[in-house]
């Protein structure tokens, strides 16, 4: 009896080991080439996100690596090497690198610093992409460096003072003063003020010449010292006098004014501003004149103007400067604790982006634009996703056409 028992319990399992061995590898290939086939066009049709995608393409790259790994004799494995068969019109190597692709993209559609990072890698121009990407990565990295304070400031402090250009070496060491009083060593930064204001007095060019003394005087306020900053001012406007280019006085109108903001003169900024605009208007230049307009819309919005500020953005024609001139007022409104309207004003800048017909350009424009949604603490809406979505698809384009939904 238990022979017998033994004897079909074998039976049973060598007919399993025949009947497994006669499968057709092609059959099973086939069934799971067509199931890849099919999630790749449905996440072609319908996609509601780059991390759907992703999700539905390793489903779908799952099925493909089993049909090389499994049945590698099949037909469909071998045509797939050949590339004479196509996964939803990719070749197999062209399926396999958009796993690549698709993880930036979707962490990118998560994080509005990460997308920046994403598409200022992109950015032609060398001097440009390194900007954005510094950018970047002060934002990211603001949090994590104050338990590093004294050690940067020092290296910072170095690397200034080797500067050659009086006007960037002011500016530099005036701007690494603030730091110290932020840190609370106002001594320090006092220290400093006054050794910056000597290669201040001694910069020729009128309109650098009152630029630097203007952010000297803003750093003074900023040590509680506001009535050494409103010196320092008066000096700054005395010099604007002298300027005949009405680039570079509106411009430098528009930052003196935001630091007669900085200690409380809102008024005097307000009229300083206006005269700002009207220099603004006669600039012959589109390119210097929407410049000069994105400074000055700024401005306004730092002098608490916020209801002119947006309207004067939009009056830029230039796609780019609007763009960032409403990423400016947005980033002014946070800083208000208006979180909710500068969100809104960052989909209107990615609105503006969008149209931006220079690849560099619509990059620059996102770094600027994600970063601002860094310092208001908020994400991107749906309709500002779809957007950065689009702007992203531009820049960057990928091997297969989404339509999301």
């Amino acid at each position: 009896m238990k022979n017998r028992i033994l004897s079909i319990f074998c039976f049973i399992i060598i007919v399993s080991i025949f009947s497994g061995c006669s499968t057709d590898p092609n059959e099973k290939a086939n069934e799971l080439y067509v199931e890849a086939s099919q999630i790749m066009q449905s996440v072609k049709a319908e996609a509601r996100s780059y991390s759907e995608v992703l999700e539905s393409y390793n489903d779908a790259r799952e099925k493909v690596e089993r049909i090389s790994s499994q049945y590698a004799s099949s037909n469909v494995a071998v045509s797939l090497i050949s590339g004479q068969t196509r996964i939803s019109g990719l070749t197999l190597s062209e399926f396999k690198e958009l796993e690549g692709v698709l993880k930036p993209l979707a962490e990118a559609e998560k994080n509005p610093l990460s997308c920046a990072l994403f598409v200022a890698k992109t950015i032609k121009n060398e001097s440009l992409r390194a900007s954005a990407l510094a950018e970047i990565a002060g934002k990211s990295a603001e949090a994590e460096q104050k338990e590093n304070v004294a050690q940067l400031l020092s290296q910072e402090l170095k690397a200034a003072k080797a500067i050659g250009n009086k006007f960037y070496k002011a500016k530099a060491l005036a701007e690494i003063a603030g730091k110290y009083a932020e840190a609370g060593q106002k001594e320090k930064a006092t220290q400093l003020l006054s050794q910056t204001l000597e290669t201040a007095k001694t910069i020729e060019h009128e309109s650098s010449k009152a630029r630097a003394l203007a952010e000297i005087a803003g750093k003074y306020a900023e040590a509680g010292q506001k009535e050494r900053a409103t010196q320092l001012l008066s000096q700054a406007l005395e010099e604007v006098k002298a300027i005949k280019h009405a680039y570079y006085k509106a411009w430098t109108l528009a930052e003196i004014a935001g630091k007669y903001a900085e200690v409380g003169q809102k008024e005097k900024a307000a009229q300083l501003l206006s005269q700002a605009l009207g220099a603004a208007k006669t600039i012959k230049d589109s390119d210097y004149k929407a410049k000069t307009l994105v400074k000055i819309a700024g401005k306004y919005a730092e002098v608490g103007q916020f209801t002119q500020a947006p309207e004067m953005a939009k009056t830029i024609e230039d796609a780019y400067y609007k763009a960032g001139a409403l990423a400016e007022i947005a980033g002014k409104y946070a800083e208000a604790g208006q979180k909710e309207r500068a969100a809104q004003l960052l989909s209107q800048a990615l609105e503006a982006a969008k149209t931006t017909e220079d690849s560099d350009g619509k990059a620059r424009a996102l770094v600027k634009i994600a970063c601002k949604y860094a310092e208001a603490g908020q994400q991107p809406n749906e309709n500002a996703i779809t957007n950065l979505r689009d702007i992203v698809q531009t820049i960057k384009p990928i091997s297969i056409t989404l339509r999301f939904r």
